[in-house]
């Protein structure tokens, strides 16, 4: 199923991208809308922009279908084998170096992608209809999420400075 709906996902994006410049219900104000870019303004209907999207949209669903082989291979191999938890490839502490890290990666991806939504939606002010620019169910989700992962962070630095900091019983 995960396989099927990158394939489609991908599919359908590949034709927003590709009929960028014709997409939506108002096609005619596509030049209108500036998207933001690393903190820059880039018009919506950038020749480059859509070629840039197309090629990285294509490696994403390329990316996501290889680490979900690759998990699920590590899975099958963790499942077959009889070996001791502890004398696993994937020791306890890798896994929690490894969730440290991604929860940080996913931390910082969300704030940037907060503080980017309100830029777009501050430099398409013209745009904007009465009430569009209102916080809503979206926005206070999203800052839920990004709590969520504050405090995966927080309980995960937290047990890390427990372990250094207890004697061990050596």
């Amino acid at each position: 199923m995960q396989i099927f709906s990158t394939v489609v996902f991908t599919i359908w994006l590949l034709y927003v991208w590709i009929e960028d410049s014709h997409f939506g219900s108002q096609p005619d104000c596509n030049h209108l809308v500036k998207y933001v870019i690393l903190f820059f303004n880039v018009p919506a209907n950038s020749i480059w922009l859509r070629i840039f999207f197309i090629i990285s949209l294509v490696f994403a669903a390329f990316s996501l279908l290889f680490k979900f082989s690759a998990i699920v291979s590590v899975h099958m191999e963790n499942f077959l084998d009889s070996t001791p938890i502890g004398e696993q490839k994937n020791s306890p502490t890798k896994v929690a170096s490894v969730r440290a890290y991604s929860l940080s990666l996913s931390l910082v991806s969300a704030v940037y992608g907060v503080a980017t939504l309100e830029l777009i939606i501050q430099r398409n002010k013209g745009n904007i209809q009465s009430g569009e620019d209102a916080w809503g169910f979206g926005q206070i989700v999203s800052l839920i999420l990004i709590l969520e992962c504050l405090i995966d962070v927080a309980v995960t630095v937290r047990t890390r400075y427990m372990k250094r900091n207890t004697p061990s019983s050596v």
